[in-house]
């Protein structure tokens, strides 16, 4: 297993001028950079999302941590282990620390059927 180290959560957002930097938290972070550099083009259309993206960048470790806590919370637990959620979030900690890419795979669009058929069902023999 890979591992890959990124600076810890969470990270800050700030503006500068048009530009967006995330930076870390800690004193020693901040003094080691931007973690990364968001640049508003000017020609850019304003709603193009830019802020969208970058404050979805600064979330990267609390979204992770979030992942990694739904998957140790739910993967023993039935049915909820096999649920496409907790998939997902196994596919998504896997990408953040340098594996494969999100794809719905075959099995995970049957469950994903099962669970909405289930939903609905549900909903139906509410009163």
């Amino acid at each position: 297993m890979n591992v890959h180290t990124f600076t810890p959560g969470p990270w800050l957002l700030e503006k500068h001028g048009n530009d967006f930097w995330v930076l870390g938290s800690a004193p020693e972070d901040r003094e080691c950079g931007r973690i990364a550099l968001i640049e508003d083009d000017s020609t850019a259309d304003p709603t193009d999302g830019i802020a969208a993206n970058a404050r979805l960048i600064a979330s990267a470790p609390t979204l992770l941590k979030a992942c990694r806590q739904l998957v140790a919370l739910y993967s023993d637990v039935a049915p909820y282990g096999q649920s496409l959620v907790v998939s997902q979030a196994r596919a998504a900690i896997e990408k953040a620390t340098g594996g494969g890419t999100i794809e719905r795979t075959a099995e995970d669009r049957a469950r994903f059927s099962r669970d909405m058929a289930r939903i609905a069902k549900a909903k139906e023999s509410r009163p």
